[in-house]
């Protein structure tokens, strides 16, 4: 996912970041006239290349609102369907928080490393709730 996009008057280049489920923040500088993208900074690659990364799935339903609940987890890189597991989850109401942004990513792999895994619910759920009482939706 692309966080920032900055592209100066006249320029030949422009420079963004991104993140995804598998890497924290990163850098590209963004040629505009091949389209070619390089990456000029990884801060986090040594720290992340150093766990065994479990799949990430995403999630969803339907509250008894109507709205659509969003959320995605996180399995240990080696997990049993036959087995139980402990569950953190992560959820946070107060809007983005992108100072603290570089710091999920490792936080999420962390827990499962020790087979703990870890679920994240999309705070657009509670946006779309405004008003409702959230908490008490089936």
């Amino acid at each position: 996912m692309i966080r920032s996009f900055d592209i100066a008057d006249n320029a030949a280049w422009a420079t963004y970041t991104g993140v995804s489920t598998s890497n924290s923040n990163r850098s590209y500088l963004l040629n505009l006239k091949t389209m070619e993208s390089t990456l000029i900074s990884d801060p986090y690659s040594e720290r992340l290349s150093k766990l065994n990364l479990g799949d990430v799935k995403d999630w969803s339903f339907k509250s008894s609102f109507g709205d659509v609940v969003e959320g995605r987890y996180y399995l240990p890189p080696d997990f049993n369907p036959d087995r139980k597991y402990p569950l953190i989850v992560y959820y946070y109401g107060g809007g983005p928080a992108p100072h603290r942004e570089h710091l999920k990513v490792h936080t999420r792999y962390m827990f499962t490393q020790h087979r703990i895994m870890w679920f994240t619910l999309c705070s657009r759920a509670v946006l779309q709730a405004t008003g409702r009482s959230f908490l008490h939706a089936t």
